[in-house]
């Protein structure tokens, strides 16, 4: 297990402009060449931009990304996309 804190070039809305962006993954799970991204947040409303940062390991050349978490306040696990789950704290 690991954790990622850098800062990675991301383009603009637009599509061309690249940018420095210094962000954060709580924790990193790897198994078998794959990569699963863990955020834990203090909230009970999370959204899937919560863990935009998850992004940054599909540039990892030889790992895959697997379903990403966001373990928070909330009372049941939400899906907020497809590689995407919400869980409550009380899951661990």
């Amino acid at each position: 297990m690991c954790y990622y804190n850098g800062s990675d070039k991301k383009k603009s809305k637009d599509g061309h402009a690249e940018t420095a962006v210094s962000g954060e993954i709580d924790f990193i799970i790897q198994e078998n060449g794959i990569l699963y991204p863990i955020e834990i947040k203090m909230s009970t409303a999370p959204k899937a931009s919560m863990a935009s940062e998850f992004d940054v390991l599909d540039g990892i050349p030889d790992k895959k990304r697997g379903m990403g978490a966001i373990i928070c306040l909330l009372d049941r696990k939400m899906y907020l996309r497809d590689n995407l789950i919400a869980l409550p704290l009380s899951y661990l």
